[in-house]
């Protein structure tokens, strides 16, 4: 898994336009989709205990209909 961009919800956009970053509330997470791979089943086992860890436990996790191709 690689997380791109992290996201959020800044509490005060003025330290954002003043060039203090500052810690940033979480989106909500709608749905994971698994992209194709070799070991879909683990990908998806993975990508739920992230998910879980981080407190959503709700998300919905669906593995891609596009065919892994080696």
């Amino acid at each position: 898994m690689i997380p791109y961009v992290k996201l959020g919800d800044p509490e005060d956009w003025f330290q954002i336009l003043a060039d203090k970053p500052e810690l940033m509330e979480s989106l909500p997470v709608l749905g994971v989709v698994v992209g194709p791979t070799r070991y879909s089943a683990e990908a998806e086992d993975c990508v739920r205990k992230l998910l879980r860890s981080h407190g959503h436990e709700s998300v919905d996790v669906v593995l891609s209909r596009i065919p892994f191709r080696s």
